[in-house]
């Protein structure tokens, strides 16, 4: 980040294994570089395979490692669904 000169982290969450510990990593990173927590910004994306309940973890985990409370949340819903953005590689069974 300090190379790139970023102002933030962005790190996209799908409720997953994988999304999990990446922001973990990022919040580490954050703390490492003496950032604040209002730097990182996490954006939810569900899949197919998100259920509501790892959407909701994977959104509480965001607030959690986010900027203190009565600060803006740190998490961002964005579904990525067919109904909300058209893919050529979504297709119907």
């Amino acid at each position: 980040m300090e190379h790139s000169g970023a102002q933030a982290a962005v790190v996209g969450l799908s409720g997953g294994l994988d999304s999990t510990l990446a922001i973990l990593i990022t919040s580490v990173a954050m703390r490492l570089m003496d950032r604040p927590a209002s730097d990182m910004i996490a954006v939810t994306m569900p899949c197919f395979g998100t259920t509501e309940r790892t959407r909701d973890n994977a959104v509480e985990l965001a607030e959690r490692l986010g900027p203190p409370s009565g600060a803006s949340t740190s998490a961002r819903r964005f579904d990525s669904t067919s109904r909300t953005l058209a893919s050529p590689w979504t297709t119907t069974m």
